[in-house]
């Protein structure tokens, strides 16, 4: 009966405890196929026995409400990307040892491994055009303590000359991140950031974000801070890779604070991305910037809006941008009219944002 049900469920009630939140299953990653139709995502597995968690890629059927699961793997996979026909998914997987990229028939599960990258690949990227597939790798910079002593074959040591030493818990070393792109059907990978000492996406959290392909598939937009003291300086910049020319260009030139996450818009005329104005402070209000691609102007939107600009996204035929923002302890979306630079709050009639 109903009122048994009820018995039974308020039985089983007990105080949320740390091995309850610890246990849960985290969602994450999502992306839509091209058609629509399908969900695809990330679903992080919690053993609290092995203090251990697996990773696997779900798809879900959004007219059926269907899930299927395409992996379950020890090693996990992730940062799942469709292709552009919808009929291939392409993933990062660690099968190999290293992280490397996948792709797989989704409705048939093969798949095969497409990179062979010595330092491993993250924050994975497939081209507009679908021809060309983008990533981030390791590469060496610097001399090695190995290499500057070689008379010494095992010892566990660093020696750092400048700061910073260390990014939260990741030690400083001699390799830094390069944003990279290859052929999709195989190919050498081509180094976009060739003979630079510096990271992209920036340590310690940057990511995927800061990272974007133009919608003709010819540009890269990258995030990256060029500066001889990191560990004293917020003047991050981007960076705009020509495949055609192989040059680079710095569009927020003379921008002392963090400019970074470029997203460009579908007809391809503008790149918006976040911004803070001043030099040194990491806690700078966080502004939302449009750079004109015909013309190289750059302008502040809503700079009269007292809120940070969290996440955004452009609508289809790129006249408006909808983003969230924090508001007295509630995250609320909104959209903003590019042309008349007015911003309209989604959710405010909604109880529990």
């Amino acid at each position: 009966s109903q009122d048994g049900i009820v018995k039974l469920a308020e039985k089983d009630r007990h105080p949320f405890s740390p091995e309850d939140l610890l246990s849960l299953k985290r969602l994450s990653d999502m992306q839509l196929s091209p058609d629509g139709e399908l969900l695809l995502y990330s679903m992080k597995t919690p053993d609290l026995k092995t203090n251990k968690s697996a990773t696997d890629l779900y798809i879900l059927n959004l007219k059926t409400n269907e899930t299927t699961q395409l992996t379950d793997t020890e090693e996990g996979e992730s940062n799942a990307r469709w292709s552009i026909d919808g009929k291939k998914i392409y993933y990062i997987s660690t099968k190999m040892g290293s992280p490397q990229i996948y792709e797989m028939d989704y409705k048939s599960k093969s798949s095969k491994a497409i990179s062979a990258v010595a330092t491993g690949v993250a924050n994975l990227s497939v081209s507009p055009k679908g021809d060309n597939i983008m990533f981030t790798t390791d590469v060496d910079v610097r001399e090695s303590l190995q290499e500057e002593y070689p008379q010494y074959t095992s010892f566990n040591a660093m020696k750092f000359t400048s700061l910073p030493i260390r990014h939260w818990d990741t030690w400083e070393d001699d390799k830094v991140s390069h944003v990279m792109y290859m052929p999709i059907e195989g190919g050498r990978p081509v180094d976009i950031m060739k003979g630079d000492k510096y990271d992209s996406p920036l340590l310690p959290f940057g990511g995927v974000e800061e990272l974007a392909w133009s919608p003709e598939g010819t540009e890269i937009a990258y995030t990256s801070k060029k500066v001889d003291n990191p560990a004293r300086s917020t003047n991050s910049d981007l960076y705009l890779y020509d495949l055609r020319t192989k040059t680079t260009k710095n569009i927020t030139e003379g921008m002392m604070g963090y400019d970074k996450d470029p997203v460009y818009s579908p007809d391809g005329n503008w790149i918006a991305f976040h911004s803070q104005k001043r030099a040194g402070f990491e806690a700078d209000k966080v502004r939302l910037m449009l750079y004109e691609r015909a013309t190289g102007q750059i302008k502040e939107m809503l700079s009269d809006f007292d809120q940070w600009i969290d996440e955004f996204i452009w609508s289809p035929d790129s006249k408006t941008i909808y983003f969230n923002s924090g508001e007295r302890g509630k995250v609320h979306i909104y959209s903003l009219d590019i042309a008349t630079n007015k911003q309209t709050k989604l959710t405010d009639n909604i109880s529990n944002d």
